[in-house]
């Protein structure tokens, strides 16, 4: 469940950005959407992750430290 505080802001930031005015209804399904979305696409990377991924860079000779 999306707060009224959070679906007030959405529909600020929505209108910012695209200059269209949602009614409290449109801006809960959009939100829900964008979250759903975030939520199958978003995966954390680990420090195991930026470790292996470190590695492999330095034995490419692609990692550029400083």
């Amino acid at each position: 469940m999306i707060s009224d505080e959070h679906i007030k802001k959405f529909q600020e930031l929505y209108f910012t950005h695209f200059g269209i005015q949602l009614d409290k209804n449109e801006a809960y399904e959009k939100a829900s959407k964008v979250i759903r979305l975030v939520e199958l696409v978003y995966e954390p990377i680990t420090k195991e992750k930026i470790r292996a991924l470190k590695d492999a860079l330095e034995k490419s000779g692609d990692l550029h430290t400083r």
